[in-house]
């Protein structure tokens, strides 16, 4: 390589005193180099790391040490760490169609041809100030739906450092990172969840499904799963056991464990009027004796809420969060008992669930407090 008065620039010049480390000049200067070990036709690679040499020296030991990985390529691009990635993963496969959607309409488009060293952070933030909505509706796209964008470039750029063609995921100030998604606080009164069963009488198999998920605080996919054999009706336990995907095949729950928490009094006896019917396998199920599927239930879901007249953000999951939102905020239930019946991995996931709830009883024990009365 020459520059404009004929001379040639420096190429992979050692560096004394230190091993692997080489250095080049570019038009911007010199930059350190890591060398990796002989690929399989033979070649030396360079890694251009940066203009610092403690840099160049901190990834040379990662990429020299015992249990550094051999690469291929340093010049590997978004594209192909998304392929390795998916190729070697190990997840639910809800969640992987999840993160490949992300993957294919928002990410790749920008970084797919971009070799993985030369994404740093000034080029993510940048990307994250144009993300734009794919799904033809109006408004910006929400800061909850940025994070999670941003958190799927990570984990596979993190895939690219654990093949070694990268030193280190980029690192995004915190003051820059999107904001946390507004969490779902549509919690229904008992008011409005009368108003939503009545309202499921165009649909006679919703109201049941709609009482199970609420009192069970179970998910979609999980009550559309549920099996006579998770019921025990002596015992007063439910076993979440499956999950039923959009694409109607039956899997593990999420976090993957089957657990059994209390049968509710409410759920109990909307399912024993089920079971006067008899029948096996499925609880829920379609005019064909399959499982009811998603799509039918979010569907006349919503029709039976617009016709309550219930808030726009009240969704089918809204039972679940309406269901451990009343546990959480019970005065005699334990956290710690809540978390078991929502299933949730840590406690600071279950006390994300507990709300301010107007109560006039919380106004007369204050009074009571505060006056040195009856407590």
């Amino acid at each position: 390589m020459s520059v404009a008065d004929g001379t040639k620039r420096k190429r992979h010049v050692p560096v004394k005193g230190a091993s692997h480390i080489y250095w080049s000049e570019t038009k911007k200067g010199r930059v350190y180099e890591v060398r990796h070990a002989r690929n399989a036709d033979g070649k030396r690679l360079f890694e251009a790391v940066g203009t610092r040499l403690d840099q160049a020296k901190a990834r040379a030991r990662e990429v020299h040490g015992e249990s550094a990985p051999r690469v291929a390529s340093v010049g590997v691009t978004f594209a192909e760490v998304t392929a390795d990635w998916q190729r070697t993963r190990e997840m639910r496969p809800r969640s992987a169609a999840s993160l490949d959607a992300n993957l294919r309409i928002h990410i790749l488009p920008r970084f797919g041809r971009k070799k993985v060293r030369d994404i740093d952070a000034s080029m993510i933030l940048a990307w994250l100030a144009g993300l734009e909505r794919k799904d033809g509706r109006d408004g910006a796209l929400a800061s909850g739906t940025r994070r999670l964008l941003l958190a799927t470039l990570q984990i596979v750029l993190q895939h690219a450092v654990e093949m070694g063609a990268l030193s280190a995921v980029p690192r995004i100030p915190r003051r820059r990172m999107p904001a946390r998604g507004e969490s779902r606080r549509c919690i229904l009164t008992p008011d409005e969840e009368t108003r939503l069963l009545a309202y499921c009488a165009a649909f006679p198999w919703l109201a049941p499904i709609v009482v199970v998920a609420l009192h069970q605080a179970l998910r979609l996919g999980e009550v559309c799963a549920l099996r006579w054999e998770d019921i025990d009706f002596v015992g007063n336990r439910l076993r979440v056991a499956h999950s039923l995907g959009r694409d109607g095949t039956v899997g593990p729950p999420k976090g993957g464990k089957v657990l059994t928490i209390p049968l509710t009094a409410a759920a109990r006896e909307a399912l024993l009027e089920l079971r006067l019917d008899g029948g096996d396998g499925f609880i829920f199920t379609n005019t064909r004796g399959g499982p009811r599927q998603q799509r039918d239930v979010q569907r006349a879901f919503s029709k039976a809420r617009d016709r309550a007249v219930l808030e726009d953000g009240v969704c089918f999951h809204s039972l679940r969060h309406t269901g451990i939102s009343r546990a959480a905020n019970h005065p005699v239930i334990p956290l710690v008992h809540v978390r078991e019946f929502a299933r949730h991995a840590d406690l600071a996931t279950t006390q994300g669930y507990v709300h301010r709830i107007e109560d006039s009883r919380v106004t007369v024990a204050f009074d009571e407090a505060l006056t040195g009365g009856a407590a």
